[in-house]
């Protein structure tokens, strides 16, 4: 319309009216805003008008994750069951215990600076944070050229931020990886008026999609001793322990995809 209308609005959620989950003793931590304001002018009166928005999304919450890492005495090759000499086939090692000159470094090296020490009695539970962080913008302008022709044109820019601080390991001692994911669009449509009984509607739209996914750390496995080159950007190796804890990145670390999607359409009505 040819006057000024606005508005603004916030939603706030955090942790005070929360409760704990059972797996923790305290509340973890959650304070999510959401927020936005809207308006729409003219530009040129009966002529050009505008409508804009914006809304954005803060999140500030807490991921846990749970697995069973070998205990101290797991670690010096001491285990309560019996543990069978693969050389061997059947008969145990002596005392269940695995001699230290087995160990295999890859592994004691992934033990010592990856992996935490294991509690005797129950499983690990670790705690991290993990904000979120998404923006939406909208414009809208519409111009009106006489009673029988109008043209509209239309813009949306969103962007998504998250830090998933377990995506690739059950431990911190792999920083978060990150995710960056941003998505404009753009339409334009043009409708005119030919007769009371003829009309013509020209749209134009394309969207185009870029997402990259990030670790912060770039271990490779000749970081851990492992002699072998791979093609490719540094990606963590997977390491996986049945049931009891895994790591790794695989192809999560360094990734990027995207897209373009165009659309042109005429529709005539008599």
């Amino acid at each position: 319309t040819n006057q000024f209308y606005g508005s603004a609005w916030e939603f706030l959620r955090n942790d005070k009216l929360n409760a704990r989950t059972f797996f923790l003793p305290t509340v973890p931590v959650l304070r999510q805003n959401q927020f936005g304001a809207s308006a729409g002018f003219p530009i040129i009166k009966n002529k050009l008008f505008m409508f804009a928005s914006y809304q954005g999304l803060m999140i500030r919450s807490t991921s846990i994750t749970t697995s069973s890492p070998p205990t101290a005495n797991e670690r010096q090759g001491i285990f309560a069951t019996t543990i069978k000499d693969p050389r061997s086939g059947s008969s145990p090692f002596p005392n269940n215990i695995i001699p230290q000159s087995r160990f295999d470094p890859v592994a004691s090296r992934i033990l010592k600076d990856l992996v935490p020490v294991g509690l005797d009695t129950d499983v690990l539970r670790v705690s991290a944070s993990r904000p979120t962080d998404t923006h939406d913008w909208i414009g809208k302008w519409d111009y009106i050229f006489s009673s029988k022709d109008t043209l509209n044109a239309t813009f949306m820019y969103d962007r998504t931020i998250d830090s998933n601080p377990f995506a690739i390991s059950s431990y911190p001692t792999f920083p978060a990886n990150s995710e960056d994911q941003v998505v404009p669009l753009f339409s334009i449509s043009e409708t005119h008026s030919f007769s009371p009984t003829m009309l013509n509607e020209f749209r134009y739209g394309r969207m185009t999609s870029d997402e990259t996914r990030t670790c912060g750390k770039t271990l490779t496995p000749r970081d851990l001793g492992i002699n072998m080159d791979l093609a490719g950007p540094p990606v963590p190796p997977g390491v996986s322990v049945s049931g009891r804890f895994s790591f790794g990145a695989g192809t999560n670390c360094s990734w990027e995809e995207g897209g373009h999607n165009g659309q042109i359409n005429d529709s005539l009505t008599w």
